[in-house]
């Protein structure tokens, strides 16, 4: 019996105490300390003399929302436009929200990229009272 992961066999007798388990007298896998590079197809295989028995369980890991990057100041004159990005990750993908001077600006005013993990806000002929702190917030539900 031995566990492998993503295709790769998992070596369980090491000194690095990630994982334990996962042999003939503790069949289950234990992983300690588990970080976003666990996530994958963990798979156990057991050798039989008639034929070889496969059982496989995909492990996500799930992690908080966080800020990657944000654009910088900018100054912007009247009528023109000006673009603000952010960058979010975290899984499940964070919902990213934008908001002005503490209060929060309708979903309408931004938009999301495909990936969901980058909010635009795009103000379109600036005029003075556009001036302000923009500032991009991030959630999953996923701790803080």
């Amino acid at each position: 019996l031995h566990w492998e992961k993503d295709g790769g066999r998992i070596e369980t007798s090491g000194l690095s105490g990630k994982y334990s388990g996962g042999n003939k007298e503790k069949p289950s896998l234990t992983i300690r300390h588990v970080t976003r590079a666990d996530s994958g197809l963990y798979s156990c295989l057991v050798q039989h003399v008639t034929r070889p028995a496969l059982a496989s369980i995909h492990l996500e890991v799930l992690y908080p929302a966080s800020i990657i990057s944000i654009s910088n100041l900018a100054e912007v004159s009247v009528e023109n436009h000006v673009t603000f990005q952010c960058v979010a990750d975290g899984n499940p993908p964070p919902n990213i929200t934008w908001s002005r001077g503490g209060r929060l600006l309708p979903s309408n005013v931004y938009s999301l990229s495909r990936d969901v993990r980058t909010s635009s806000l795009v103000l379109n002929d600036v005029n003075v009272n556009d001036s302000g702190i923009y500032t991009c917030s991030a959630s999953n539900g996923v701790g803080k």
